[in-house]
């Protein structure tokens, strides 16, 4: 079984050790080879553009995906957990769902695209997650909407996952991951590990049996009864105190990272309001001359170069003419990118808002070229 790390945010572009892309996840996949794949999840997520994408991959590879999450799984992370045919996780793990979340500045029309993107966003993940648990919507949207932390326990309780492995001591890329760069991990989660890190640490024996190997044939063996060994009982703990008090802190680094999000998507409307300020009233000026001047001259009642002068006197500038080359030469080239990605016809967004797995699929072969030259605009 080919294995995968997913350690770390989601990102567009890589800027830290402890990061991972869509084109590493894409790569790797390749790597596979078509064989089966085991991802290895500790990451709070990150870039919901970049984790779309990578659930695109998922759809696309021809054998089965498993998912194993090692320590913590939120946010975009679990999309990509719920999206793997079988999903196992340790007894000290945590998992976290809640809405997309994005900044936005602008008037009401830009507010009102990004209202509407969000909600094909949430709309996707709730399908997705009504798909894995086959819990109602209803249930699905509360527990997005109060930005739910959970156990392994009540994980496996609301299906989020399928079965839950010993704890496991934490290696050292994941004492890294948690204990120092990721942003995702507010201080209280941390100390939260490092508790559960004295209180489930495995005995000489355990470790030699190698949990991997554990992992790797429970997952081998995801249609038949997963007969757990039994696991010594760890002290009890708050889970609910804690994920009460992680919550105000965790939702400000995550709105934090979602920022990026914001950066890509309203790029291309910003551009797009700029061209309308910029250019609008000088065109507004020169189409009007031109009209008046183009129905003299259909009336014969001027010629070329009548209609030249004329147009230049209506005008009371020599520069309306130059005026005019330049401008619909620039506004011509900047128009032509910015139907790119308008988002009425925009086949991305199209693709984007496609809930149904197959039809998304079939589409994107259809319209390929177009879709990712309207996601490289919006880098």
């Amino acid at each position: 079984m080919y294995e995968i790390e997913i350690f770390g945010s989601i990102v567009d572009n890589k800027t830290k050790p402890n990061q991972i892309t869509m084109e590493e996840i894409r790569q790797e996949l390749k790597n596979a080879e078509g064989g089966e794949v085991l991802f290895l999840i500790n990451s709070g997520g990150g870039s919901v553009v970049n984790g779309t994408a990578i659930l695109d991959e998922m759809d696309r590879y021809p054998s089965t995906i498993n998912a194993h999450i090692m320590g913590l799984c939120g946010s975009m992370a679990t999309a990509i957990a719920s999206k793997a045919q079988y999903v196992t996780m340790n007894s000290n793990g945590f998992y976290m769902i809640h809405n997309p979340q994005t900044n936005v500045s602008g008037e009401i029309k830009d507010l009102e695209r990004r209202i509407s993107i969000m909600n094909s966003y949430t709309d996707n993940f709730v399908s997705l997650y009504m798909a894995k648990t086959q819990q109602d919507e209803e249930i699905i949207r509360d527990l997005m909407d109060k930005t739910t932390y959970m156990n392994a326990e009540t994980a496996l309780e609301l299906k989020f996952i399928d079965a839950i492995t010993d704890a496991v001591e934490m290696t050292a890329e994941m004492e890294e991951f948690i204990f120092g760069m990721d942003e995702n991990i507010p201080e209280q989660a941390k100390a939260y590990f490092k508790q559960t890190k004295t209180e489930t640490s495995m005995s000489e024996e355990q470790k030699e049996k190698g949990i991997l190997d554990k992992i790797v044939s429970l997952v081998r063996g995801y249609d038949k009864e997963p007969v757990q060994e039994p696991v010594a009982e760890a002290p009890s703990v708050n889970f609910e105190m804690k994920f009460n008090d992680l919550e105000v802190e965790m939702k400000a680094q995550i709105e934090a990272k979602d920022a990026e999000l914001a950066e890509m998507k309203v790029s291309h409307e910003e551009a797009l309001a700029k061209l309308e300020a910029d250019h609008k009233a000088e065109l507004d000026e020169v189409v009007a001359k031109v009209e008046v001047v183009a129905k003299a001259f259909e009336d014969g009642k001027l010629s070329v170069i009548e209609a030249k002068e004329e147009l230049k006197s209506e005008a009371k500038s020599d520069e309306v003419e130059a005026k005019l080359e330049d401008v619909e030469d620039k506004f011509s080239a900047d128009i032509e990118k910015v139907e790119l990605s308008q988002d009425e016809g925009s086949e991305y967004l199209t693709w984007m808002s496609m809930e149904d797995v197959k039809a998304r699929q079939d589409y994107f072969k259809e319209n390929e070229s177009a879709i990712m030259a309207q996601y490289e605009l919006q880098k």
